[in-house]
């Protein structure tokens, strides 16, 4: 007979609290619940128009924060969830994301090449939106009835975003946390210049969040209660922390004359330190950084005969490589990687693998170009590998996401008392007028894998850094 009909309960929690910018929920007291939360139903409907749900994180993308409190005590959240996810979800096979996760959450991580070497970045069976070309997991519209727009929404297993949750096991509101409730902050949903967390077509239609649920899993035999809560005891587990800092823009050179067949312009080359105070006195087992730009317009299709303002690629959850860039980390006044630092896209990707493991990324987006004189230019067909399943989307280009998925990883294992980034970069001309891909201004996200330590103690717990 089912563990389901003898000892667990599955259960349904609609939010308290639920409108544009924040949903709520709240689980009930005096019950125990295994921490496999789930939320359902999470994506947003549009009046108007079909659009398709960003490729880097699907229908979690109009997630900005979530939080888990137990009264006003917070037990773990994850700032910047949507884009952590982008990040975090390229950690999966290929398999798994191409044929699991992308039938739940929505988003277009994975690929398979076809015979004629031709990368397709996106599973079989989805959704067309009405981009022409263009395919993806489809937004419902408000007009659908409640069983389309539910097929059309995202799952998201909580573990993922909040760690706390993958360690505790259980979670008694009974005898330990007497106020529990999860806290779900939107992204707004009137977003402008690209800046479309969750869509990938400017959002000139009204566009609203689904009503999310929470699933969760009751547990109901009193002896294997009894079991859980003498099996709690403390224990230390790796939260996800958010810092932000910025790379100003450089100042774009007029273009010169071509003498014969050689540009004249000069290159410019920025080198940069900042400082990165969020993380100061604590304990830094890994890091990662993604980088998009900060000027929002740049996240824009270019010269597009379709729609001006359809996201370009993965939009503002690309971490972009930057031309000839070297990058290297000061922890605590000491070089963490010698020599040059990570000055080659390869190198950037082989640190960032032996600290995080494997991701799936499409072939050659951690690379700025592939075989190109300038960013946007006709695509190296010769290429075997290069993806152009998107270049419906910037006619006579290039796939858009290339460059766009070069994450910077490393591994620190120390107390940090003082982190400053070391950047640089070289900005050339380029034959786009008013276009500055190598020299944008950059958003630099972030995440630290940061540990924590859960004392539980005569039935009363507290929550600590290391």
């Amino acid at each position: 007979m089912s563990v389901y009909s003898q000892t667990l309960r599955t259960e349904v929690f609609d939010p308290r609290v639920n409108n544009a910018q924040r949903a709520e929920f709240r689980l009930d007291k005096g019950r125990m619940f295994f921490s496999n939360l789930r939320l359902g139903n999470i994506g947003a409907e549009m009046t108007g128009s079909s659009d398709i749900y960003s490729h880097a994180v699907g229908a979690a993308g109009g997630i900005r924060r979530l939080t888990l409190y137990d009264g006003a005590v917070e037990l773990d959240k994850c700032v910047e969830c949507n884009r952590y996810l982008s990040w975090h979800l390229c950690g999966g096979s290929n398999d798994q994301n191409r044929d699991v996760s992308q039938e739940l959450l929505r988003h277009g991580i994975g690929y398979k090449m076809n015979d004629n070497k031709v990368v397709d970045g996106n599973h079989g069976s989805v959704n067309r939106g009405n981009r022409a070309g263009g395919t993806g997991h489809k937004l419902p519209q408000s007009t659908d009835p409640i069983h389309q727009k539910e097929r059309n929404s995202g799952y998201l297993d909580l573990r993922m975003a909040l760690p706390f949750l993958d360690k505790i096991g259980v979670l008694d509101t009974e005898n330990m946390f007497h106020n529990l409730r999860l806290v779900l902050e939107y992204e707004p949903f009137l977003s402008l210049n690209g800046r479309a967390k969750i869509a990938t077509i400017n959002l000139a239609n009204a566009i609203a969040p689904l009503t999310p649920i929470l699933i969760v899993d009751e547990l109901k035999d009193e002896s294997m209660k009894a079991k859980a809560k003498s099996q709690l005891k403390s224990f230390v587990w790796n939260t996800y922390e958010h810092d932000l800092v910025s790379i100003p823009a450089v100042a774009r050179v007029a273009p010169a004359a071509l003498v014969g067949n050689n540009d004249q312009t000069p290159s410019v080359t920025q080198k940069t330190v900042r400082k990165v105070d969020g993380f100061k006195n604590k304990v830094v087992n890994r890091l990662v950084m993604l980088k998009c730009p900060s000027d929002k317009t740049a996240n824009r299709t270019l010269n597009n005969a379709l729609n001006a303002n359809i996201v370009r690629g993965l939009g503002d959850y690309s971490s972009l490589a930057m031309n000839k860039e070297k990058i290297n980390y000061i922890v605590n006044g000491r070089q963490l990687i010698s020599g040059e630092g990570l000055n080659s896209p390869s190198k950037i990707a082989d640190v960032h693998a032996d600290a995080w493991s494997n991701y799936n990324i499409l072939p050659f987006s951690h690379n700025q170009n592939v075989g190109l004189d300038y960013p946007g230019n006709i695509p190296p067909h010769n290429v075997f590998g290069v993806p152009h399943d998107q270049e419906n989307e910037e006619p006579n280009s290039q796939d858009p996401r290339i460059g766009q998925s070069s994450f910077v990883g490393v591994r620190i294992g120390d107390r940090v008392n003082t982190l400053d980034l070391e950047f640089e970069r070289v900005a050339v001309s380029e034959a786009r007028a008013n276009y500055n891909y190598t020299g944008l201004g950059l958003d630099c996200h972030f995440y630290a894998e940061i540990p924590k330590s859960f004392i539980l103690s005569k039935g009363q717990y507290r929550i600590e850094y290391l």
